[in-house]
């Protein structure tokens, strides 16, 4: 089964998860900074979403979720502050994948292009392969759009580190933070992920 969720879970949501025998879930984490995820609307904040992927670890729920950017009104900013904190959460699950948003019919951003700074909407190309209709009649038929900002600006902002920083992430799981409980210290942190 197939368990798409929101990214607000709680710890004893996530523990019931996997009490229940549920392997893996897709969580709408979506970013790791709390600017972008209020751009988006999704309602949590970064570290809620490094809290459930640290539930999910605890628990043994495999987290898949994506990476997204792109997003009107996004900052530079926002992205030099994910980068200077991702080398520490390569003992969490890495993002599934990474891509920039996509424009789908129905959503805010189709809906009220003007809002966000959109301009130039028209179907992705390959309706134009698949329909042999005039361009009117495919943009009617068509789903998922290709798109500009009126600012000039790619879909790709200054988030080159970022990607960078995941790809690593991807290729060098491991490493670990654990506690140790014992008499002295009383508490101590082991730390073998690869930036410690």
């Amino acid at each position: 089964m197939f368990y798409e969720v929101k990214a607000n879970l709680n710890k004893k949501q996530v523990q019931l998860l996997s009490d229940a025998g549920v392997h893996a879930i897709q969580p709408g984490i979506e970013s790791l900074n709390s600017h972008v995820l209020k751009l988006m609307r999704k309602g949590v904040t970064a570290l809620q979403n490094v809290q459930l992927l640290k539930w999910c670890r605890q628990y043994g729920v495999n987290a898949a979720w994506n990476f997204l950017y792109g997003f009107p009104g996004e900052a530079a900013e926002d992205y030099e502050q994910m980068a200077k904190f991702i080398d520490n959460l390569c003992h969490l699950s890495p993002p599934y994948a990474t891509g920039t948003i996509r424009l789908d019919r129905f959503s805010p951003y189709f809906n009220n292009p003007e809002d966000y700074g959109i301009t130039g909407i028209k179907p992705f190309f390959t309706y134009g392969l698949i329909y042999p209709l005039p361009p009117e009649q495919v943009f009617n038929l068509a789903y998922f759009f290709q798109y500009e900002y009126e600012d000039g600006r790619g879909t790709q902002t200054s988030i080159e580190n970022v990607l960078e920083k995941i790809d690593n992430w991807k290729r060098n799981k491991g490493g670990e933070l654990i506690k140790h409980y014992g008499r002295n210290p009383e508490l101590m942190l082991l730390d073998t992920r690869p930036p410690a």
